[in-house]
């Protein structure tokens, strides 16, 4: 609907649901509900270059959901005008940049791939398209380890021909990573993946990644844009692997003297990984029962003991 004065009108009327609409080029609002004798569902509708707010409605029931509206902040639910209990959308649609991965439980020491996707509202109001980005991924160092290298752009949305990636600027070590592209000659319409890079999970417990960015269109117009955390939880089940063990003798020998005195048995041990290390057990021959040599210990870090 496109070039109106009201665009849909409900006066009077309840039980009724409005969907799948895409309303531009008004002079009020998209969609103007009064009087209703009950609840109306009002959801996936598109309304733009018209009156903002997009919709007005004084009924007191909660059920605008998932609409597409210009002016919407990116935060909240949005406010819609008629003063009545329900003039509020509870869940607006917009377009949303946020990173994604396989799996959000990391395990320690293990590296993960992950996407930083770009998704457009479900009506995609983009008659310019997305002509610019510059996003920042954030994370904490102490936690996540960027993988160096590993950082690039998927140029499925803006394309090769006319189109500027500059180079990933890593500043991991204070947990930042910077990408920004063009193409204003061939923006892009639709949703894809912007970029990708990978990480490594360096202690335990809870992280998380986030994005802060700029979305332009054609006419250097913002595109508002939400973004959701990726929270991991970041844990520790693997056993260390051995990778160095060395003794005093051939192994199974029992060879503890020799004429020139006694000499000490010992094992040389090195593990991959000391991460949350609890304790240090051994036993002879493979048999009985395990002898606590060392430990309980508590505060190590990762690395090779």
């Amino acid at each position: 609907i496109t070039d109106f004065d009201y665009g849909i009108v409900l006066s009077g009327g309840g039980g009724n649901t409005i969907q799948d609409n895409t309303l531009y080029d008004g002079v009020n609002y998209g969609i103007y509900i009064t009087g209703a004798t009950a609840a109306n569902t009002v959801t996936a509708n598109c309304i733009y270059d018209a009156k903002n707010p997009g919709g007005f409605d004084d009924n007191g029931f909660y059920y605008w959901s998932g609409n597409y509206f210009e002016d919407y902040s990116g935060s909240g639910w949005y406010a819609l005008d008629g003063g009545g209990a329900g003039s509020w959308d509870i869940a607006p649609n917009t377009f949303n940049n946020s990173a994604s991965t396989a799996t959000t439980t990391w395990e320690y020491s293990q590296t993960y791939d992950v996407d930083f996707d770009w998704t457009a509202a479900k009506c995609d109001p983009q008659e310019e398209g997305l002509a610019a980005y510059n996003f920042t991924v954030n994370f904490d160092p102490t936690k996540l380890q960027y993988m160096t290298g590993t950082a690039g752009y998927d140029h499925t949305l803006l394309g090769e021909e006319n189109a500027l990636y500059t180079d990933v600027v890593d500043s991991s070590s204070v947990g930042k990573l910077i990408f920004t592209a063009a193409n204003y000659t061939n923006p892009g319409f639709g949703s894809a993946r912007l970029a990708y890079a990978r990480f490594k999970a360096i202690t335990t417990g809870a992280a998380s990644i986030t994005i802060s960015s700029t979305y332009l269109d054609k006419d250097n117009n913002p595109l508002i844009t939400q973004t959701t955390p990726l929270n991991l939880t970041l844990q520790d089940t693997q056993c260390p692997d051995m990778v160095l063990l060395t003794h005093s003798g051939d192994l199974g020998d029992n060879v503890y003297s020799d004429p020139t005195g006694n000499i000490k048995l010992y094992l040389e041990a090195s593990a991959s990984d000391n991460l949350n290390l609890n304790r240090i057990r051994y036993r002879f021959d493979g048999v009985g029962g395990w002898t606590t040599l060392a430990g309980p210990f508590s505060g190590t870090s990762g690395g090779t003991t």
